[in-house]
């Protein structure tokens, strides 16, 4: 009897070595870059972050054009969140890096800012995130057009371990 149940043991312990992947994902991989020297506060540019672009319909979605969205696993209420979440993590990073002066999220473009910055959400569906930005100056030229997109260690969902702690985080 002891035999079965080691062989049993062996025998699953192979199927599960064989079901592994050779990926690991590090939660929290990305450190802030702290900046060379120190600038005075006014010579700081400020960074206006516009709310990003839900990549859904605004206002009421009809029903039919609601189940279209379903059937890719779009939930329009729920990346209408993001779309305000991630322009305020992105304001914080951009803070707590100490290389901009007043940075802040605004509903619309504004020419206010130094620096303007306008996200879209391209997908997201809590393993992976891929986000247009684009950053302008006040003079109209451009600084950054790109698509990141970023996959989500699953661990960073452990509670216990990081505590407090965004699933993209390094995204910004």
């Amino acid at each position: 009897m002891h035999r079965l149940g080691a062989l049993l043991l062996i025998g699953m312990g192979a199927l599960l070595l064989g079901c592994t992947t050779s990926e690991v994902l590090i939660p929290h991989a990305v450190e802030l870059t702290a900046p060379a020297q120190s600038l005075p506060e006014e010579e700081l540019l400020d960074v206006g972050i516009v709310l990003f672009d839900a990549g859904v319909p605004e206002g009421r979605i009809e029903k039919s054009e609601q189940e279209q969205l379903l059937e890719q696993g779009i939930y329009a209420h729920i990346r209408r969140a993001e779309a305000v979440y991630m322009a305020v993590q992105l304001r914080d990073a951009l803070q707590r890096s100490g290389q901009w002066g007043m940075v802040l999220v605004t509903p619309e473009q504004s020419t206010a800012a130094d620096l303007s910055v306008n996200g879209r959400i391209v997908q997201s569906d809590g393993d992976t995130v891929r986000v247009e930005v684009e950053a302008v100056d006040a003079a109209g030229r451009t600084w950054l057009d790109e698509e990141y997109d970023y996959r989500t260690p699953a661990a960073v969902y452990d509670t216990r371990r990081y505590a407090g702690a965004d699933p993209y985080q390094d995204l910004f």
